[in-house]
Parts: structure tokens; C-alpha cells; sequence
């Protein structure tokens, strides 16, 4: 009996080598992980994509504060006509200022339309960069899958990549561009 466990017993562990299993370690390169927020915010091309709209979003916000400006001097005239104008005359001032303002509003409406277009379309483009410098890692490492690390609940600091990709993408994207269609 002891001669036929002993069989049983070699069997299974040449069974158990011959498997091919991958190793813990073999595993462990296999995945990266990525905090893509803290690329978002430290990366060079990001902040400059978030300086450039904050410009932008002050330029707009003059403007829309002098035609706010000029609209109340128009509507303060326009409360001073109200008793020397025919009321058909002053009717007729009182809906020129209700569409003035109302274009003014369509206005400010396609102005944060714009920033937030471009917004998103710069960002989209540093994320295509991004996507690229991790591609160019997982062929570098040999890793077949990258996560990013808000869909995973814990990680060996030796799987995260994110160090490397702001570098990374550093050199490869300092600046960035912003348009905006004005």
C-alpha cells in the first residue's frame, strides 16, 4: 500500500509541474494599474489645457460683464422713457431690450458651450496620448491589461505605472493647444 501511495504521490506532482501554470510572479507583470485622476491633474499637458480654458473663461466673463453692464445702463434709460413715450413707442423700445438681452443670454450659453467643447476635446487628446504611452509600456514590460486604479480595490504599489505615464507624457505632450471657435 505504502509503494502505491508513494506511485500516486509522484504522479500528481509531475502532474502538477507539467500543468504550465503561470507563476505568482509571471502574474503580477501581467497587470498594471494607472490612477488616471492623478495624471489628470499633475500631468504638464492637462494643467495647460486647464490654464488655457480658465483664460478663456475670464476673457468671456469681461465680456459678458460689460454687456451686463451696458444692458442695465439701457434698461435704467429705458425706465426714464417710460413716461415721456407714447406707449407704443415705449412697447416697442421694452421688447428691443427683451431681445437684445435675450441674445445676449443665447451668447453667454454659446460661449460656455464652446469652452466646455473644447474643454473636452483638448482632454480627449491628452487621454489619446496617455492611451498610447501605456500601450508603449505594456510592450516594454510585457504586461496584457492595465486598470485603472478607481475600478480596483487594492493594488501592489510595484503594478502602478502612474508615476511613469506622467513622465512620460510629460516629455512627449508639454503643451497642448486649446481652440476654441470664436
Amino acid at each position: 500500500m505504502k509503494k502505491h501511495s508513494l506511485y500516486l504521490l509522484a504522479f500528481l506532482i509531475s502532474f502538477i509541474v507539467s500543468l504550465d501554470l503561470p507563476s505568482p510572479a509571471l502574474a503580477e507583470e501581467e497587470i498594471s494599474v494607472v490612477d488616471m485622476q492623478m495624471v489628470m491633474e499633475k500631468s504638464q499637458a492637462a494643467i495647460d489645457v486647464r490654464d488655457q480654458i480658465k483664460t478663456k473663461r475670464d476673457e468671456y466673463q469681461a465680456k459678458i460683464t460689460k454687456q451686463e453692464d451696458q444692458l442695465r445702463n439701457e434698461e435704467e434709460k429705458l425706465s426714464e422713457q417710460k413716461t415721456t413715450l407714447s406707449p407704443e413707442a415705449f412697447e416697442e423700445a421694452r421688447k428691443k431690450f427683451k431681445d437684445k438681452v435675450l441674445k445676449a443670454q443665447r451668447d453667454v450659453q454659446s460661449m460656455r458651450t464652446k469652452l466646455d467643447n473644447s474643454l473636452n476635446k483638448s482632454m480627449g487628446e491628452v487621454q489619446k496620448v496617455i492611451l498610447g504611452i501605456i500601450v508603449d509600456l505594456s510592450k516594454e514590460r510585457g504586461f496584457k491589461v492595465s486598470i485603472p486604479v478607481s475600478q480596483i480595490l487594492f493594488a501592489d504599489n510595484k503594478l502602478d505605472i502612474t508615476n511613469e505615464v506622467i513622465e512620460r507624457l510629460n516629455k512627449k505632450l508639454p503643451h497642448t493647444e486649446v481652440k476654441t471657435d470664436q
